[in-house]
């Protein structure tokens, strides 16, 4: 099975904050969204009603981007694993607010059925549907998480 992916996974988050610092781009985030399966994280950047989701596709082939305009309910996606097209959506999409048939051209899906209903927006607020925000926020307000003990009982029908 082939896999597009880029080999330097965590290149998404460094690369979008250092360029937009060279070019002026006063971005919020991002913001992490951890779903708890052992993915790693959506990455989010925004602009006012706009954001720009980075993932790692469920097929496991290639990482992910993810446009939404939140006023009109519109999202597209697509693989991605070069750092200068993510730039070059992130400037176009939150920077100049282009339409969408005017991103670079990739292999884009519409979805406006799945507008990241796990994402509030801004995706800074508290965010019930991020698991490991969620748990530490019940640990804040006092309540214990439970953990396997190491003194869990190994013991099987032959050792009784």
């Amino acid at each position: 099975m082939d896999n597009d992916r880029n080999p330097d996974a965590e290149w998404v988050v460094p690369t979008i904050l250092n360029r937009a610092e060279e070019n002026g781009l006063k971005l919020e985030g991002p913001s992490e969204t951890e779903y708890g399966f052992g993915w790693a994280p959506t990455s989010t950047f925004w602009i006012g009603d706009r954001r720009v989701h980075f993932y790692y596709d469920i097929t496991g082939k290639h990482d992910a981007i993810e446009v939404a305009d939140v006023n009109l309910n519109q999202v597209q996606r697509a693989a991605i694993n070069d750092p200068d097209i993510a730039w070059e959506i992130i400037y176009r999409f939150l920077g100049k607010h282009c339409k969408f048939e005017e991103l670079p051209m990739l292999d884009w899906k519409s979805d406006n059925l799945d507008h990241d209903k796990f994402i509030p927006h801004p995706p800074s607020v508290s965010n019930p549907g991020n698991i490991a925000q969620f748990i530490d926020k019940i640990k804040s307000m006092g309540a214990e998480i439970w953990t396997p003990s190491d003194n869990t009982n190994t013991q099987t029908s032959e050792d009784q």
